[in-house]
């Protein structure tokens, strides 16, 4: 088992494999973790994050496919708020364990 801090740490370089750009990150409240029917608490030693990235579908497809099944990052959760403009990178909420 790997602490939180070196599991964030793998999740933000492969973020950074990935070209995703990183904005923002927090642990989720328990209002989230209720709302996703208590999953955090099946997996005991995982924390809830949100991270707010930016980048495209193939950058964030490329880091999903990469990492789900990892057992170190599973991802609970992805929405995405659209660009601006087409072919301009798009913002994304992805609530992971770690």
């Amino acid at each position: 088992d790997l602490p939180t801090a070196e599991r964030f740490q793998r999740v933000t370089k492969q973020l950074a494999i990935a070209q995703l750009k990183l904005l923002s990150a927090k642990l989720s409240d328990k209002a989230w973790t209720d709302s996703v029917g208590g999953i955090p608490a099946m997996v005991p030693g995982l924390t809830a994050w949100t991270l707010r990235v930016r980048g495209t579908f193939p950058q964030m497809r490329a880091f999903l496919s990469e990492n789900t099944g990892s057992g170190w990052v599973i991802p609970v959760t992805l929405d995405m708020a659209p660009a601006a403009e087409p072919g301009k990178p798009a913002e994304w909420d992805l609530a992971v364990l770690l």
